[in-house]
């Protein structure tokens, strides 16, 4: 077997390029393609997960183009999509999934729209009823294979919105319910567990989207139009917190990392070196569509806390 050898850092210090965020990426691109117009997402993650929501998107005929660092999004809407040549490879993106199950549960073109979405040997184990359940009650024509997981057959719909208590805190299930009901008619409101990420409630209003949140709901009405713009993915506050722990531990540690995701839902880890009294300091510079800054960590004596 080959050995690798580290050494201990005699220092630790400067200002690395993190990659962007993953979540935020995955988003942009689908928001962008039902959207009216072109969006530009700039600097998205370049990562197996986010090729994978991109290559289900072309396959469902929406038009991407590279331009440097960014991606270029002509929108085509939910019914300008179109039924895949073949079946849809998520890879191992349960994100690509579960939001492409909410988006194909309404789009019903001219035609009508039919998709089959699988990935790998891991996400085929993932469960998917809990997404299915609450599209089905909304009017989605869902079928799973053992009646939780993928393959997923998708035959696009008209659907109606609904009141729905998420019993899961899952980002990925509120968000496959909120693109499902920018499609229906009528309202959907979401209630019960709803404090995980909120990117898409975020995103969808930048996209010029109404939606009405709180710390016990989330309701957007059907029938609204995105609006084609502009989204500078910021780096990933997960990969960040790599290099916070290491400015932590090293003796005279500093790093400063810029244009990192600052959203509340996303920086617990932040809290917590605060809390063992990690000298850190944060500074926004943008809130749109999310709060983003940088971050200075430099190296301290640290407690243990619960």
């Amino acid at each position: 077997m080959p050995t690798q050898s580290v050494r201990a850092p005699s220092r630790f210090s400067g200002s690395p390029n993190l990659p962007g965020d993953k979540s935020i990426s995955h988003r942009a691109l689908i928001f962008g393609a039902l959207a009216t117009g072109r969006t530009e997402v700039i600097e998205p993650l370049e990562s197996g997960d986010v090729h994978s929501t991109a290559r289900c998107l072309e396959a469902l005929g929406v038009k991407l183009a590279r331009r440097g660092r960014a991606i270029v999004v002509e929108g085509v809407g939910y019914d300008g999509l179109r039924t895949p040549a073949g079946i849809l490879d998520c890879g191992n993106s349960g994100t690509t999934i579960r939001l492409l199950m909410g988006v194909l549960s309404g789009s019903h073109p001219p035609g009508g729209l039919t998709a089959q979405l699988t990935g790998d040997a891991s996400l085929v184990k993932r469960p998917m009823k809990r997404v299915a359940e609450p599209l089905r009650l909304m009017g989605a024509k869902i079928q799973l294979t053992g009646d939780d997981l993928a393959p997923v057959s998708v035959e696009g719909s008209r659907l109606h919105g609904i009141d729905y208590e998420l019993k899961v805190a899952s980002a990925q299930i509120k968000t496959a319910i909120l693109l499902a009901g920018l499609a229906a008619d009528g309202a959907t409101t979401i209630t019960g567990e709803i404090q995980s990420r909120d990117h898409t409630e975020r995103m969808l209003r930048y996209f010029g989207v109404n939606v009405d949140a709180g710390p016990e709901f989330v309701r957007l009405q059907g029938r609204q139009p995105l609006n084609g713009t502009t989204v500078r993915v910021p780096g990933d506050p997960s990969t960040a917190a790599f290099w916070m722990g290491g400015a932590c531990l090293v003796p005279g540690g500093d790093v400063q990392l810029e244009n990192i995701c600052l959203n509340p839902t996303r920086i617990g880890f932040v809290r917590v070196l605060e809390r063992m009294g990690a000298r850190i300091e944060l500074e926004r510079t943008d809130e749109q569509p999310e709060p983003v800054g940088r971050i200075h960590v430099r190296s301290g004596s640290l407690r243990g806390i619960t």
